[in-house]
């Protein structure tokens, strides 16, 4: 899909007002009336300020959007569908916990042989009385940290952990698209030595116009003369700027290919027929007439 903002000639953060009068322009600069040649271009600045319209974040130049205030990390991502037909490789940067460097995620520079006496490293003091009181378990000597106030590590002041910019690469495949989430495991926050949380990654999904998914196949529409169907063909559709080659069958109301991408990505095409009229020029007006004669010969089967 065009990138809408190159098409109306916008930068990310500009306003949807600001977009509204670069369309208004553009309509009147580009006008089939005026500019018949420029009907296609004229139809993508008609798309491109419907896809705003309707999708404003687009306008937002931040595309990822990142909170990690929980032991989960949670993303949210725009996507396209085109993104799903190439399974083109997504890539999101998060700042994740890992255990600190200094003190291997004890919080003590004395290591191990740091940990608060009275809880035992805990930070909690593990007494059925605090229950049954309703009270607050807290260690009182460490305040909950598990450490000894006096081996509190200086680089991670006690907290055991420190905060790692981590980039991660993801395809997003046609289940994440049902789903419209994205769930990535051992990569997020560092639970053990060897353990890492998990990243949840919300789908905010950029429709297009031009194609469908139904299941696992992506439905697009192509336009077919009767002839066409009555005694087949072949066709080439442009898609995703791919030229796209299948088969008419005879009396057949949809075409289902497998278009190859590439060794390693091949996607399931359904081709849902448009019927339209055939141009009567002089030449077929004759053929079409011979037709019905030799037609007029036989007796005709009943097709139910």
């Amino acid at each position: 899909m065009d990138n809408p903002l190159e098409i109306l000639g916008l930068k990310p953060g500009d306003t949807l007002k600001k977009a509204h009068k670069h369309r208004n322009a553009l309509f009147i600069k580009l006008h089939p009336d005026k500019n018949p040649s420029e009907k296609i271009q004229y139809q993508k600045v008609y798309d491109a300020y419907l896809t705003l319209e309707n999708n404003p974040e687009l306008l937002n130049p931040q595309k990822v959007f990142y909170s990690s205030n929980e032991e989960i990390i949670r993303v949210k991502i725009i996507a396209e569908i085109e993104d799903f037909y190439f399974k083109k490789p997504q890539t999101i940067t998060v700042n994740r916990r890992i255990f600190c460097k200094k003190c291997h995620g004890t919080g003590s520079s004395k290591g191990l042989n740091g940990r608060c006496i009275h809880c035992n490293g805990l930070g909690k003091i593990e007494s059925s009385i605090f229950v049954l009181l309703g009270k607050d378990n807290t260690c009182p000597v460490c305040q909950g940290t598990g450490v000894d106030s006096e081996s509190i590590c200086s680089f991670c002041n006690g907290s055991k952990y420190e905060i790692e910019k981590k980039s991660i690469r993801f395809i997003l495949d046609l289940y994440d698209f049902h789903k419209k989430i994205v769930i990535l495991h051992n990569v997020g926050h560092q639970i053990s030595e060897n353990q890492y949380g998990s990243i949840t990654i919300s789908l905010k999904i950029i429709q297009d116009n031009s194609v469908k998914i139904e299941d696992d196949y992506f439905v697009i529409y192509d336009k077919i003369l009767p002839i066409q169907k009555i005694i087949g063909d072949i066709k080439t559709i442009n898609f995703f700027d791919r030229d796209v080659t299948y088969k008419i069958e005879r009396y057949s109301t949809e075409a289902f290919i497998v278009d190859k991408i590439s060794p390693e990505i091949s996607q399931k095409l359904r081709i849902k027929y448009i019927d339209v009229l055939p141009i009567i020029t002089d030449e077929t007006y004759k053929l079409y007439k011979k037709i019905l004669e030799i037609e007029k010969q036989h007796e005709h089967p009943v097709r139910l």
